[in-house]
């Protein structure tokens, strides 16, 4: 079962190694844009205003007031880079280094949003606060990117607090080669080349062959 957007948010403000976040979208679009600046910048200046910050995943530690982290790309690259701070929901866009300030100051320090840097709807001119009001976002269900701009793409460390290779593990541990096939076949997940072949029917194929070597194209 995968959460909504609104239950993964709040439970992952809730770890307890940090009572806030900020998150700095670190996809290709938002680094080309300048996001690695945002984060120094980000970092820099919540020290500066004497708030203690974080950007290591240590689920044991809860002495700070901030952990900052990158995420992985969040899909929305042409408003980027992308800033999220939680449990508020914020999420700021096309954030320059210029803008960090700001948002420490009236943010980060007195929970004030910066109306001018949040994201402007082009139909209805309206500004969306966070993820649940940007129309984007509200097409989409995400399930295996459910975590995607919330954790570390490069911390192991936090996937695995979140119950990263939980369903891999009980692959290898619990169920046998026909349940694997199975389960992959009541997914309903298919090819995406044209034809839309049942991964699962793929796998039993190559696992009813009787042979040392087997080989999947792909």
């Amino acid at each position: 079962m995968s959460l909504s957007t609104e239950q993964k948010r709040n439970s992952t403000a809730q770890v307890p190694h940090a009572q806030r976040r900020v998150i700095v979208c670190a996809g290709t679009g938002c680094a080309a844009s300048g996001s690695y600046d945002v984060f120094k910048a980000l970092e820099d200046q919540i020290r500066a205003a004497g708030l203690s910050v974080t950007t290591e995943f240590r689920p044991e530690q809860n002495g700070h007031d901030l952990r900052l982290n990158h995420s992985g790309c969040q899909g929305f690259c042409q408003m980027g880079p992308l800033v999220t701070v939680l449990p508020e929901d914020i999420l700021y866009t096309k954030v320059k280094v210029a803008d960090v300030p700001e948002i420490v100051s009236q943010t980060l320090a007195n929970r004030q949003i910066l109306e001018r840097l949040l994201y402007v709807d082009p139909t209805t001119k309206r500004r969306c606060k966070g993820v649940e009001e940007i129309p984007f976002y509200q097409r989409q269900q995400r399930s295996v990117l459910s975590d995607c701009g919330t954790i570390d793409p490069e911390c192991i460390e936090e996937y695995l607090h979140r119950g990263g290779y939980v369903a891999a593990r009980k692959a290898m541990t619990v169920l046998t080669p026909e349940q694997i096939c199975q389960e992959v076949s009541k997914s309903g997940l298919r090819g995406r080349g044209g034809g839309g072949f049942p991964t699962g029917r793929k796998w039993e194929a190559a696992r009813g062959q009787q042979s040392a070597k087997k080989y999947v194209a792909a």
